[in-house]
C-alpha cells in the first residue's frame, strides 16, 4: 500500500481495509466506488489476504459442477465467488487484477476470470489449502511474492518501468517454484506427521488464469 505511488498508483484511487472494516459491505462498497471512477484504460487490483473456505450449494451449474462455492473470509461473514463476479462485472470497467492468497482461492479463477479483461491470481489449487509462509513471519506466499514482484518491482524483467502479464506471471511463477519447495523440505524435517507435507507443493501451487494479452501492462511508473 506504501509504495502505490512507486507503481503509478496513487494512494487517494486506493482503499485499504484490515480487520473490523474488512466487512463485506464496505468491500462491496469500496470496490464500487473505484469502480465509478474507472475508464476503459484504467486498471483495479483487488488483493485479499486472509481465509478462505467453501459453502454447500442447491444446484450444480456448470461452473461449480461440485456444488461449492469458494469464499474469502471477511470480518462479518463470507463473500462468494459468484458475489465478487457480479460485483465486479456491475462496478468496473477496463482491467481487473484479482490477487487472493487464501485457501481453496483457486475456485474463483473460473467464476472471476470466464469474463474479459480480468487477470486472477490464487495461492492454491480449488479445494486445496494454503500454507503459512513461516520464513516471512506473516500471511501466505503470494502475499510476499506479489510485494516483491510490484512493489519492488522485481517483476520488470527488461527494466522498462513497466510490469506485463506476462512478467508478473514469470516472476511469481518462479518464486514458488524456488522457495517454496526449498522451504517445504525444510519444514519437512521439524514437523511431525500428519502435517509433514514433506515438499508437497499441491498445498503451494499457484494458479493464474487470465483473458487479458501476455503483453498487456499492468503497472508502469
Amino acid at each position: 500500500y506504501n509504495s502505490l505511488p512507486n507503481i503509478g498508483m496513487q494512494k487517494e484511487n486506493a482503499a485499504l481495509l484490515q480487520d473490523h472494516d474488512a466487512t463485506i459491505e464496505r468491500f462491496k462498497s469500496e470496490v464500487a466506488r473505484l469502480g465509478a471512477q474507472m475508464s476503459e484504460e484504467d486498471i483495479m487490483v483487488i488483493f485479499f489476504s486472509g481465509h478462505g473456505s467453501n459453502q454447500d450449494r442447491a444446484d450444480k451449474p456448470r461452473d461449480d459442477p461440485d456444488g461449492l462455492d469458494e469464499t474469502i473470509v471477511l470480518y462479518d461473514g463470507e463473500l462468494l465467488d459468484d458475489e465478487m463476479d457480479q460485483l465486479i462485472s456491475e462496478s468496473t470497467k477496463g482491467t481487473v487484477l484479482i490477487v487472493l492468497d487464501a485457501c481453496l482461492s483457486g475456485g474463483f479463477a473460473k467464476d472471476l476470470v470466464s469474463a474479459p479483461n480480468r487477470m486472477g491470481l490464487f495461492s492454491s489449487e480449488e479445494d486445496v489449502l494454503s500454507d503459512v509462509a513461516l520464513k516471512f513471519e506473516a500471511g501466505g506466499y503470494l502475499s510476499q511474492f506479489f510485494a516483491d514482484a510490484v512493489g519492488e518491482r522485481l517483476a520488470d524483467a527488461n527494466d522498462d518501468r513497466a510490469i506485463t502479464a506476462m512478467e508478473l506471471q514469470h516472476y511469481i511463477g518462479e518464486r514458488y517454484r524456488t522457495d517454496v519447495l526449498e522451504d517445504d523440505k525444510k519444514q519437512a524435517k521439524k514437523t511431525p506427521e500428519p502435517f509433514n507435507f514433506g515438499g508437497d507443493l499441491s498445498y503451494q501451487r499457484l494458479v493464474v488464469d487470465k483473458s487479458i494479452h501476455w503483453s498487456e501492462v499492468l503497472f508502469s511508473w
